[in-house]
């Protein structure tokens, strides 16, 4: 089984977020948020706003209690670990490289990449990528896009209470599980590897 994972691994910082968490474009957002805006002066402002949270983010983030071991125990079993996120590719990496999981996932997909959650075209492309049918995948998110990207093209979902958004909020999208610690998503991947 391919699980697929957003920014359920990492807890939260304190800045401000613009772009509801980086789960959609920057550019996209800030063109929602400011429509009088015109596409130079969103680029502008898309450009100062990678800046400064470059600038601001400089200490690694720390994973939530949990994670690496069921990301390692998943890996060990072996399942196929991808990422599917609204960063950057610029970002993930900066992610990645002051954390010691990056090995573990055999592909990942970024926003500026492809097709913007929800749009579950990233999905479908690490798909094809790794030989698999959505339907045997499993799609782990904290934000509504992540799950209603997993739903658009048939792959189950489970959803994370500590992340971004409610538990009301994911389950609209009929997710299989929501979980409150990311070890919990060990029982419910043995259970459909059977």
């Amino acid at each position: 089984m391919v699980i697929f994972v957003g920014q359920t691994l990492m807890a939260k910082t304190g800045f401000a977020m613009l772009w509801m968490a980086g789960k959609i474009q920057l550019s996209i957002a800030i063109a929602t948020l400011y429509p009088e805006l015109s596409a130079d002066e969103v680029e502008a402002l898309r450009a100062a706003y990678v800046r400064s949270f470059i600038l601001a983010d400089q200490q690694p983030c720390q994973m939530f209690a949990g994670v690496e071991e069921s990301l390692r125990a998943l890996k060990a079993a072996g399942h196929d670990l991808c990422v599917a996120t609204g960063k950057s590719r610029r970002g993930l990496d900066r992610v990645f490289a002051g954390l010691p999981i990056s090995s573990l996932f055999s592909a990942s997909r970024c926003a500026d990449e492809t097709a913007s959650k929800p749009d579950p075209l990233m999905l479908a492309q690490l798909c094809a990528e790794r030989g698999y049918e959505p339907t045997s995948a499993l799609m782990v998110g904290d934000t509504e896009y992540d799950l209603e990207m997993a739903s658009r093209i048939a792959m189950p979902s489970v959803g994370v209470s500590y992340g971004v958004h409610s538990v009301a909020r994911l389950q609209r999208w009929q997710p299989l599980a929501v979980i409150d610690y990311f070890s919990g998503l060990l029982p419910i991947v043995g259970e459909l590897s059977r």
